[in-house]
């Protein structure tokens, strides 16, 4: 799904196909002769046979069983069997498409698909078309899906269906949605509308700080200084022990979260660190090492027991950042070097 993001480029188009109670719909008949097809021994297909016909069921109702009937379709789900026969089952589309595809002059394949004639992935009940952003090649799968569901049973949840477009104009786009009725996915990118403050989603503590609204007994000191009430404003930058690491990061490189509020410093964060500059790396690298490594002791001291000094963590987080700005060109930012010490031996603590 390279560069689906991008609206410039060579045309292409992608189909998620989800395929309707996948199990559930696969017509006996047609599985069956399927497997005559692909030359299944009979003994082994009056078996399979009898494994898909023979169960019958019951239903609980009003706390006691009524009836057994039989079933006329589908394959049951957790049967160790069924996904082999649903795969069986998923390669006549794949002949339908290889079929159609071939007899069709005007169809064209994905973008660097054409040399491996690939036009769909399949695993299990999930599906994904790839081909070029035409109409005409849109005809053909149409005129494949619509062979194999009026074979199998299986039709496509349009509900739950979705059509990546990449490098069409909006004409063609509509042109290609109406005729699949499938919904455009919205956006490969977080937009980052959910949320109470820009940019928090990378914390952890907000599940807690729901259930506590629903139940104040639930234990939120905080682990690390044992004193506190754990939540955002205490964790970031009240507590103690994260405090004494981000002190350490404000040494070095400089950051302006010293004595501000959680909410205002995201803000800020969300403000003034765009772009992919050295320096707006390094400012997000801090954030974000600093936040998983607090975040692995806090959860080895829950769960294992174990503790660490302020001084450890610090030196892993800043250990960690200097491995990745080893791998930034720093040439013209003397100061991120002379600060970060990349230019010496890989883990000297700094």
């Amino acid at each position: 799904m390279r560069n689906y993001h991008k609206d410039v480029g060579c045309p292409k188009l992608a189909l998620k196909v989800d395929l309707m109670k996948a199990f559930d719909m696969v017509d006996w008949g047609f599985l069956l002769e399927t497997l005559a097809a692909f030359h299944f021994p009979p003994i082994v297909i009056i078996w399979i046979k009898g494994c898909l016909t023979t169960p019958k069921f019951s239903i609980s109702l009003f706390g006691e069983l009524a009836g057994f009937f039989s079933r006329k379709r589908s394959l049951r789900q957790g049967d160790p069997m069924s996904p082999y026969l649903f795969v069986i089952a998923m390669e006549v589309l794949s002949k339908i498409l290889a079929k159609r595809i071939e007899n069709s002059p005007s169809f064209k394949f994905h973008w660097k698909c054409d040399k491996m004639k690939l036009s769909h992935l399949c695993f299990a009940d999930d599906l994904i078309i790839l081909y070029h952003g035409s109409l005409s090649s849109a005809l053909v799968l149409k005129a494949a899906l619509d062979e194999f569901s009026l074979l199998s049973g299986l039709n496509a949840n349009h509900a739950k269906s979705n059509i990546f477009t990449s490098g069409l104009s909006s004409t063609i786009s509509h042109q290609l949605i109406n005729l699949f009725g499938y919904m455009k996915f919205r956006s490969f990118l977080w937009k980052g509308i959910e949320g109470d403050s820009k940019g928090a989603k990378i914390c952890w503590l907000s599940t807690r700080d729901r259930i506590l609204k629903y139940d104040p007994r639930v234990v939120t000191t905080c682990v690390l200084c044992n004193f506190h009430l754990e939540s955002h404003a205490h964790l970031f930058f009240e507590c103690l022990f994260s405090r004494a690491i981000w002190t350490q990061l404000l040494n070095i490189g400089g950051n302006p979260w010293n004595g501000v509020c959680w909410n205002a410093f995201i803000d800020w964060a969300s403000t003034y660190w765009g772009g992919n500059s050295p320096t707006i790396v390094a400012n997000k690298l801090c954030l974000g090492v600093a936040v998983y490594h607090i975040w692995i002791e806090q959860n080895c001291q829950i769960f294992e027991g174990t503790q660490k000094t302020t001084l450890v963590v610090a030196r892993s987080v800043i250990d960690t950042i200097r491995c990745r700005l080893f791998s930034i060109n720093l040439k013209d930012h003397p100061i991120i070097t002379l600060n970060w010490n990349v230019n010496s031996s890989l883990f000297c603590f700094v």
